[in-house]
């Protein structure tokens, strides 16, 4: 997963403009101040890692998608604690590593085999509940079903693309071989 620099790019960049949680809230431990206004210890803080990432100070052009930002040299000028999609600190959500090894093995897999399109004139509108989710797109926007996946096993509802057609061009085909599976 070293290698796949450019989609641990992607999935950086797409977790900084919607990250799975939207709010949180802290305990202070001590006395403190925040922007001017004291906060004694024990107050609950609420804070917005959506609201942080889209922090023009710290991102330029903060809407737009873009992997680039995430190039090591980009990167280190980037405060660690201004990318907080899991949380930070003690917090931290435990299963931030397995979540995004996840995304990375699985992105890969389907842009390995797929040819994604997003939806012209379409955009993601994040609904905030428990967790952002996108807010669903028309019906006949609707990501058509893959042939190598059992029926039911994967439903894309309000994606912002579709999966339109394997490699191959054609419909019916099987996709190619997994790269994860010996041949």
């Amino acid at each position: 997963m070293s290698r796949l620099t450019y989609t641990n790019r992607v999935i950086t960049e797409t977790l900084r403009l919607y990250p799975p949680v939207w709010f949180s809230t802290r305990a202070t431990s001590t006395d403190t101040e925040l922007g001017g206004h004291p906060i004694p210890a024990g107050s609950m803080v609420i804070f917005s890692p959506y609201q942080v990432h889209h922090e023009p100070r710290v991102y330029h052009d903060p809407y737009r998608f873009d992997p680039d930002r995430w190039e090591p040299d980009h990167a280190k000028a980037t405060p660690r604690t201004t990318w907080i999609p899991f949380g930070a600190g003690a917090r931290k959500c435990i299963g931030a590593n397995v979540g995004i090894a996840e995304l990375t093995i699985a992105l890969a897999a389907i842009v390995s085999r797929w040819h994604l399109h997003p939806v012209p004139g379409e955009k993601v509108r994040p609904r905030a509940q428990a967790v952002l989710f996108p807010q669903a797109t028309a019906p006949d926007r609707a990501t058509t079903s893959l042939s190598s996946i059992t029926s039911g096993a994967l439903r894309v509802r309000g994606a912002q693309g579709r999966i339109r057609t394997p490699l191959n061009g054609t419909t019916s085909a099987r996709p190619r071989p997994s790269p994860f599976r010996p041949r």
